[in-house]
């Protein structure tokens, strides 16, 4: 498997282990806390746009710049590859 193929999956993993689990409950305070809500946060849609965009082109950035050894740009397009 080539680093252009790895990265992809590389990504999808980072991005699932940096999600914010919710601590686990006793049975006390699991109760306790049935009675209280959560807010919810609705982001606008202008903002849920900006961050897909923001997303698909870093992925693309990563998907395009990085060589077969897997090293990526510091600046791209430059004569150096990295510094």
């Amino acid at each position: 498997m080539t680093m252009r193929h790895a990265l992809p999956i590389l990504l999808i993993f980072a991005a699932t282990a940096c999600r914010s689990a919710d601590p686990p409950v006793s049975a006390s305070a699991a109760s306790a806390s049935s009675t209280r809500t959560r807010p919810v946060h609705h982001p606008a849609e202008a903002t849920t746009e900006m961050i897909d965009d923001l997303q698909k082109r870093t992925f693309l950035w990563f998907w395009e710049t990085t060589n077969d050894l897997g090293l990526v740009h510091d600046r791209w397009p430059t004569e150096t590859f990295s510094s």
